[in-house]
């Protein structure tokens, strides 16, 4: 099953309507996009209602306070509980979602809730340039949307139908099981130290390591400072840095 997180632009009879693959995916999450923040919808396993209370705030009051940057943090907080509290409880195997700026920030913060090696794809309006904050340490598969998330177009259709054929197959491959039982070297790496760290590496390997190669750029940097298992803490980036997508 695949987690939705549902943004207020498009709604999922839409999608389901549109390809086989979208009929394929279980929702069972609502979130909001923006504010001013419409009335509490209903009809899904988890409603934006739950989203709001699991980040701190019910939602009567954040519609009484108008404040969407107050809003937006309250639902990033929210999701990304829930995301991975249904995680926990084994209720989906991969998670894909659409939307905005706004709809983008909250959805990958509930991705970044969740181990390395869960697909994780968001088909974006923000999926060029920096993606940092929304991406952080994790391996969130970021796909352009290149005309807005707000229904369905000749445009948008067949970006959608391939990113529900993307997570479809995502769920449906089972990666080979990884020895945990060597220990753990991190090296970071630039194109003209390429030949001395795959030496390294080579060696080290021969004397029965596992070698974690980073690339030495800035956001190739933020993984080798967070803890080296896959189900490591969400905010491990050096001070100044918040990929959090909050």
């Amino acid at each position: 099953q695949v987690l939705v997180p549902e943004s207020a632009s498009i709604s999922s009879p839409d999608l389901a309507a549109m390809s086989p693959h979208w009929r394929r995916v279980k929702q069972v999450i609502d979130q909001l996009e923006s504010a001013p923040l419409p009335r509490e919808v209903r009809g899904f396993d988890v409603s934006n209602g739950d989203v709001a209370l699991a980040g701190g705030k019910p939602i009567d009051q954040l519609q009484e306070k108008q404040d969407r940057g107050e809003a937006m943090k309250v639902m990033s907080d929210g999701a990304a509980v829930i995301t991975r509290q249904l995680y926990d409880q084994g209720r989906f195997d991969g998670v894909i979602g659409l939307g905005g700026t706004g709809g983008t920030s909250v959805i990958t913060a509930g991705m970044q809730s969740l181990p390395i090696g869960v697909p994780k794809v968001m088909v974006s309006t923000a999926a060029s340039g920096d993606t940092s904050s929304y991406v952080g340490t994790r391996d969130i598969t970021m796909i352009p949307s290149v005309v807005d998330v707000a229904g369905v177009n000749r445009i948008s259709r067949p970006i959608f139908t391939r990113a529900a054929g993307a997570i479809c197959g995502m769920v449906e491959t089972e990666p080979e099981p990884a020895s945990d039982e060597k220990p753990i070297i991190a090296a970071s790496m630039f194109g003209n130290t390429t030949e001395c760290v795959d030496r390294c590496r080579e060696a080290l390997t021969e004397k029965g390591y596992e070698v974690l190669v980073f690339h030495a750029t800035g956001t190739g940097g933020w993984p080798a400072h967070a803890p080296a298992t896959p189900d490591d803490a969400r905010d491990r980036s050096p001070p100044g840095k918040q990929p959090t997508g909050r």
